[in-house]
Order: C-alpha cells, then structure tokens, then sequence
C-alpha cells in the first residue's frame, strides 16, 4: 500500500512540474497556440508602446477564437476559419513592426512547429 501510495505521488508531482512548464511556455491546455506578444518582447525587444499594441491585439484574437470554440461547431470545420484569425493576428502584429522587426517575426514564425504536437498550441 505504501509502495502505491509513493507512485501515485511520484506521478503527481511529475504531471504538475510538467504541466507547469508547459503553461510557461504558453502552451497550457492546447489552446491558444504561439504567444506572439512574448515572441515580440523577448525576441524582438519592442518598445512597450508597441507590446501594449500587441497585447490588446492578442485579447481581441484571444475573444475571437474562444468565441468560435464556444458555438459548439464540429472543431475540423471550424479550424479553416481559426487559422484565418491565426494570420490576420500575426498581419496586424506585423503592421506594429519595423521592417527588420519584420523579417525576423517572419524569420521566428518560419520555424516554429505546425499543427497539435503533444499538448501544444494551436
């Protein structure tokens, strides 16, 4: 009974250092995808005027996809239309960019994995 008791709390504290980092890494819950505004931040060193651009930007794209998530549609069919958001978001993210700035999102975003990998974002 000990011996299961251990296991089970081994397990636990492995699911919640896991679980922890990868909410750190934005990609908590599978939802949500890349977090663009500390793509812009960390890699790209924005002035805080243009990260507080992104960041209302982000909550507008945030409402919109949780709004397409919460109809209740089929998520295949509804995926077309959150990858359409997924780019308008990034297009407008990129208009608050200098050229360089620019490049390098294009550059970060380039390389960044596609599609759900084991409990990451969108």
């Amino acid at each position: 009974m000990k011996r299961m008791v251990k296991t089970l709390a081994t397990f636990a504290v492995m699911f919640f250092a896991v679980s922890t980092v990868a909410h750190a890494q934005g990609r908590g819950g599978g939802r949500g995808g890349p977090n663009y505004v500390n793509i812009l931040k960390d890699s790209l060193h924005v002035s805080d005027a243009v990260a507080a651009k992104a960041d209302s930007i982000a909550k507008v794209y945030q409402e919109k996809n949780a709004e397409l998530r919460n109809s209740g549609g089929d998520m295949q069919a509804m995926m077309p239309k959150m990858q359409e958001l997924r780019t308008q978001q990034q297009n407008d993210l990129k208009a608050l960019l200098t050229p360089e700035q620019k490049a390098q999102f294009e550059k970060i975003l380039a390389n960044m994995p596609q599609g759900r990998r084991g409990g990451g974002g969108l």
